[in-house]
């Protein structure tokens, strides 16, 4: 065979074979062109009963990051037996409340929405596709309690959110700015939530909406390839429940039947620590409760080898800003420090960056130069907690 032609054949075949593999790589995956959540592997969600106390949410959820179903926690509602239709047709103020409605069961954020009475959407969300997302009326407000993992003035939060549908709504896959807990009245609903640890820029195509375009009905894995191989968090809820979602953890969310939910989300987002020292449920707690990245929470202090109490110098900072002595920090106290308390300050720095110590129980070490910022060098078993 003349030796051009072999050439120009091989050249074909192999530029066949790379265009097959880039356009079909996926195609022959679990979970292409399928529901979201088929793809990938699958774990199923904690489920404790009832709400955790607050220390036990802070400590073992919010401080990790950690999603979970409380089983029969928002059954003590009033709003659990007593909502109903002509519940909330009784109410006169029903007929002047405008609320925020979708128009389309499975959202689309492109559409617009419509802002009927809520009298008028209780007439006719059966037989629309409209779906109310929105504020609890304030009337019915008092059929609703705060969970009581989080029902603490000094704890900032939302007003309760209501979402309101006959069934069969399907949300975009997205992620919240801000924590969220959210008890299941009526129905069923299913979450199905990817580790915020997990890259999203690869399916968050919609970053200044923190949304994703992805159809949650037909997954088109060639388009989104990193959801092929991500691992997907299943909660299952049924009327009575509740759910702690993370923040930043990307979510979708299916409802079935009748359904009524209603959530808080909580603030400020970002938050490092949370001062709980206000709580009646957590007299016993420091002034504040942080997460594993934060100041006492990314130590174990009981298997701290170190020249000094660091934790002891923590402790008279926070007292040097806290002038009134409430547990708190405000911008006013940071305005008016004094020239005596950055000296002193300042001695405190001076002590804490000649010294180097351990946390032998993490693997952390902390080691602070005269020259330099402390930093910190974590294992390889606590990279994926930070």
């Amino acid at each position: 065979m003349n030796v051009r032609i072999l050439s120009w054949t091989i050249f074909f075949l192999l530029s066949r074979h790379h265009l097959s593999a880039a356009t079909d790589d996926y195609s022959l995956k679990i979970g292409h062109l399928k529901p979201f959540g088929e793809a990938g592997s699958k774990v199923e969600v904690q489920q404790i009963d009832g709400f955790p106390t607050m220390k036990t949410f802070f400590q073992d959820y919010w401080a990790k990051s950690k999603p979970f179903i409380m089983k029969g926690a928002a059954k003590s509602y009033p709003a659990f037996t007593l909502w109903s239709d002509d519940y909330f047709l009784s109410f006169p103020e029903a007929s002047t409340v405008n609320i925020f409605a979708e128009v389309q069961k499975k959202e689309n954020r492109t559409l617009q929405p419509k802002f009927p009475t809520f009298q008028e959407f209780i007439q006719r969300y059966n037989t629309t596709q409209e779906y109310m997302v929105d504020k609890v009326p304030k009337f019915l407000q008092k059929d609703l309690w705060m969970p009581s993992c989080i029902a603490c003035d000094t704890i900032p939060h939302s007003n309760h959110v209501m979402w309101f549908s006959s069934g069969g709504t399907k949300s975009v896959l997205h992620f919240d700015g801000y924590e969220n807990l959210n008890c299941l009245l009526r129905g069923s609903k299913q979450f199905i939530m990817i580790d915020r640890k997990y890259p999203n820029k690869g399916f968050i195509d919609k970053p200044r909406g923190t949304y994703s375009t992805v159809d949650v009905d037909r997954v088109d894995l060639n388009k989104f390839p990193t959801l092929a191989n991500a691992e997907y968090h299943f909660a299952h809820m049924e009327a009575g429940d509740c759910i702690y979602i993370p923040l930043y953890w990307s979510h979708h969310v299916r409802s079935f039947g009748h359904n009524i939910a209603v959530n808080v989300w909580l603030e400020p987002k970002n938050a490092t620590c949370i001062d709980l020292s206000g709580c009646q449920e957590a007299k016993k707690l420091t002034h504040y409760s942080c997460r594993r990245t934060g100041l006492k929470a990314s130590l174990n202090t009981e298997k701290v080898v170190t020249k000094i109490n660091f934790f002891i110098y923590l402790d008279e900072i926070f007292k040097v800003f806290d002038t009134n002595n409430d547990g708190k920090i405000t911008s006013l106290e940071v305005e008016n420090i004094s020239q005596t308390d950055i000296d002193q300050l300042n001695q405190f720095y001076d002590h804490i960056s000649s010294t180097k110590f351990e946390a032998i129980a993490t693997g952390r070490v902390i080691d602070s130069g005269q020259d330099s910022a402390p930093t910190v060098k974590v294992s390889s078993t606590d990279q994926d907690e930070l």
